[in-house]
């Protein structure tokens, strides 16, 4: 990749790996492979792990490496100094982009004058085979616009939410200038990155872009956090521990009344499934139950109204729910994480 002129810089993206070595050079090289000019966006990859022979690749390929073992929260901000152009994309090591997805990104800021920007997705295998969504357990991961859409916050806040307008980081690019007035909170967060960087930017009052191009490649493996979750219920519980920690942070942070009101209907759903989920000291009170029936109401979100049910059968029941959900984790209720990492 050829040395950028900081003066061309327009695209930072910021990729960050965890510790799954055998996915980063490939998602690097879907970043290297692009078709706009290479001069115009740089690479920043912040690394929670020491290998030798990626390493060199790195610096090969003229991509910036910044070492960082710590939650996602502090990996983000630590990037996001970094960053020198105009928008930062987004992309996680297991991820990958098609070859047209910089150039989507770079007319669609052009074109229109937005904070955030984000496209749909194919589900590919640790094989990188695109997956037939009848494959895919999940029915959400199809919830994805048919068409593209220019928004303006908070207007129909909850079909956003509802077509994963807010799912994925590596789905999603935003001005560089907005999201770094955040920077310190986005630091503190432990979990649900995607979910928080879509809900502090809905403060900024300017127009967020919904691409219906499936520009990024989303994988689903047996080492994904989802499928540890799935399977472990300390994770569970660990999982759920820090996603609620990290929503409450956020909430705190926010400035605008009309965000809060939207945010509150998470945070609260997320205290909910952490409670089911075995964290007894986040036990709901009679009023949160009422906040979140009315929510799963108004909103609309079935998901409400059946944590509800399960928190109402985990007080009268939770010897008997403990010992199901050691057993089969996500059987006693559907948990729809926003954030898989």
């Amino acid at each position: 990749m050829k040395v950028s002129n900081i003066k061309d810089i327009r695209l930072s993206v910021l990729v960050i790996a965890y510790e799954r070595k055998e996915f980063v050079k490939e998602a690097l090289l879907s970043v290297l492979d692009q078709t706009i000019p290479p001069n115009l966006y740089e690479i920043i990859c912040v690394i929670g792990f020491k290998d030798e022979g990626i390493s060199n690749f790195l610096k090969e390929n003229n991509i910036i490496e910044i070492y960082c073992h710590c939650r996602i929260g502090k990996n983000l901000s630590i990037g996001l100094n970094s960053c020198k152009g105009d928008y930062v994309v987004f992309l996680e090591d297991d991820d990958k982009f098609t070859r047209d997805k910089l150039e989507m990104i770079l007319k669609a800021f052009e074109n229109n004058k937005i904070i955030y920007y984000h496209n749909n997705h194919e589900i590919i295998d640790k094989y990188s085979q695109i997956l037939d969504l009848n494959q895919v357990k999940k029915k959400s991961f199809d919830r994805q616009f048919t068409r593209s859409t220019l928004w303006n916050p908070p207007h129909n806040y909850h079909r956003i939410t509802k077509y994963s307008g807010d799912f994925n980081l590596s789905s999603i690019a935003v001005s560089r200038s907005h999201i770094i007035k955040y920077n310190s909170v986005l630091a503190k967060i432990e979990s649900a990155a995607d979910f928080i960087v879509f809900s502090v930017l809905l403060q900024d009052n300017f127009p967020f872009y919904f691409d219906v191009n499936r520009t990024t490649l989303y994988r689903m493996h047996e080492n994904s956090e989802t499928h540890s979750i799935e399977r472990n219920h300390e994770k569970l519980i660990d999982h759920s521990k820090r996603e609620y920690r990290s929503a409450l942070i956020v909430y705190e942070s926010l400035n605008s009344e009309p965000v809060k009101r939207m945010f509150v209907e998470w945070l609260l759903s997320l205290k909910f499934y952490a409670y089911v989920a075995g964290i007894k000291d986040l036990k709901p009170s009679f009023i949160d139950k009422l906040k979140l029936f009315y929510y799963g109401i108004t909103a609309p979100n079935p998901s409400y109204l059946i944590s509800i049910i399960a928190v109402v059968v985990y007080s009268m029941f939770p010897k008997y729910v403990d010992k199901l959900a050691v057993k089969r984790t996500t059987k006693i209720y559907k948990i729809s994480y926003k954030s898989n990492k």
